[in-house]
């Protein structure tokens, strides 16, 4: 079973579905998290102290000195993974040709006393050209700064679908109200675990659920894609099949994506609405699902003012809302 009746000619969804597009669910304000990359500096004040106090005399000298200080330091991670990320890899593992470097098992081994990781790993940072950037460098806090911006792009993938699921979760919420006030006993739950499948074999943690007698009724799984992706066919086939076994446990499972991303990919969007049905953007979910979640719960939503829970005043006149109406 599913919340939307297919009954919409598929070109015509497409096309109503690229052109409510949001583009993106970061602001302008939110494209680089500042506020985080000086958190970030002013944690590791301490480790930018002790590189700064690196001997820079001569390559091996360098080597050396990173590789006594490692051993001494008493937040030997923390150094490490600095150390990398002034070259440009953050997290880890750094991984060449050569070989693969797992910070976290290197800091544990020079903690226990491992000189020769010590060694090893301070080897692989200059031969990275750590000596030549430290060489160059007047102002290590502008720098880490520098490369936190860079930094930004791949962070940004993560605050992209948090930002999405903040925008979406007042919507919910709303209608989580609206059904209960029409004597229906249910409850919206963020990040819950459901479990699905011939004999509930199979477990997933869908973004929000619906949850009426103890039991998940209706799930939402959320993304957005600002960019198309390698695989766009295998992500909306992924959720097809998901959403098929999902189903047959009893459990209503809607899909709400958004994105500029999309506009790529109108294949993926003419492939879910006609397999997946409850595919949704967030405009799609702020006007046209209301109507369908009352029609399952036997309660009119139809007239739910969505736009309530936008955090800003829309222009008079304008009809629909979208995510930029939130922020």
């Amino acid at each position: 079973m599913t919340l939307r009746e297919a009954d919409k000619p598929t070109q015509e969804f497409v096309k109503e579905f690229i052109e409510s597009l949001s583009p993106s669910s970061i602001p302008i304000s939110g494209f680089v998290d500042w506020e985080g990359i000086d958190n970030h500096i002013g944690e590791h004040q301490r480790e930018l102290h002790k590189i700064e106090q690196l001997s820079l005399q001569s390559e091996e000298v360098l080597r050396e000195d990173v590789s006594k200080t490692l051993v001494q330091y008493h937040r030997t991670e923390r150094l490490l993974t600095l150390l990398f990320e002034l070259v440009s890899e953050r997290n880890g593992p750094f991984v060449a040709v050569e070989g693969s470097w797992d910070f976290k098992r290197y800091a544990e081994r020079i903690e226990n006393g491992s000189q020769n990781a010590a060694d090893e790993i301070a080897g692989v940072l200059c031969e990275i050209g750590l000596y030549d950037l430290l060489s160059s460098i007047s102002d290590l806090d502008s720098y880490v700064r520098g490369v936190s911006v860079g930094f930004e792009s791949d962070a940004r993938k993560g605050r992209q679908g948090a930002k999405f699921s903040e925008a979406v979760k007042p919507v919910l919420s709303t209608l989580e109200r609206e059904i209960q006030e029409s004597g229906i006993d249910v409850e919206l739950k963020k990040e819950y675990s459901i479990y699905y499948g011939e004999n509930d074999n199979k477990h997933k943690r869908v973004d929000f659920a619906f949850i009426r007698d103890g039991e998940p009724d209706v799930v939402f799984e959320l993304n957005s894609y600002t960019s198309t992706g390698s695989k766009p066919s295998e992500i909306v086939r992924g959720y097809i099949e998901t959403g098929k076994l999902v189903r047959e446990s009893g459990i209503e499972y809607i899909w709400v994506t958004d994105g500029s991303g999309w506009k790529d990919m109108k294949a993926g969007v003419k492939r879910a609405y006609e397999d997946f049905i409850d595919f949704y953007n967030y405009q799609m979910l702020s006007n046209e699902f209301p109507r369908l979640l009352g029609n399952y719960y036997g309660t009119d939503l139809s007239s739910v003012d969505i736009t309530r829970t936008s955090t800003r005043k829309k222009d008079e006149g304008e009809g629909q809302s979208g995510i930029s109406d939130f922020f």
